[in-house]
């Protein structure tokens, strides 16, 4: 075999090669930005489902509030008005005021004072509940939601942690 003739058998025109090497990074290509626009779908699906739930919520409260109000006398929540120690700590509750339409005037201590975003009071079946929202610094959207227990006097519930995003068992007495 002459040397011409080696060097062509050694030479490969494959343009098969070539092409799929070519289409290898557009195949990946596309398949992120399917991904992309489903996980963006995704997410905006999350955001419009909370918003309307967020919206319904408070529509749902304030009918609720307007519906407490007719019925609720500026004493109904009396017997909450006091301080609260939880009995696995120094935490404090400090309800100086709650109103016929459930709003509080409530502090919370821990020890210092931690500011309270919202706080409300209201009658489910007949029970009485307090729902506090702090938000400060190293309580970012943290919750109480207490009910209160006439024959023990005192209230229970859960305390969420929003910075570690867990929700403990509490139980708050009256500190005379």
């Amino acid at each position: 075999m002459s040397t011409r003739r080696k060097k062509r058998r050694h030479v490969s025109h494959k343009p098969v090669a070539a092409s799929s090497i070519k289409r290898f990074p557009v195949i990946w290509v596309a398949l992120g930005s399917v991904g992309l626009a489903i996980a963006a779908g995704i997410f905006l699906y999350y955001l419009q489902s909370a918003d309307s739930h967020q919206a319904t919520a408070t529509t749902s409260r304030q009918s609720g509030s307007e519906k407490v109000m007719s019925t609720l006398k500026d004493d109904q929540f009396g017997n909450l008005i006091g301080r609260w120690r939880r009995v696995d700590g120094g935490y404090i509750i400090d309800i100086r005021r709650i109103g016929a339409n459930g709003q509080m005037d409530v502090a919370y201590y821990n020890p210092k004072s931690i500011h309270i975003s919202r706080a409300e009071a209201s009658l489910k079946k007949g029970a009485q509940y307090i729902f506090i929202e702090l938000q400060d610094v190293g309580y970012p959207g943290s919750t109480y939601t207490l009910m209160y227990r006439p024959q023990q006097d005192i209230l229970a519930g859960f305390y969420f942690q929003a910075a570690v995003k867990q929700t403990f068992e509490v139980v708050f007495s009256r500190a005379e």
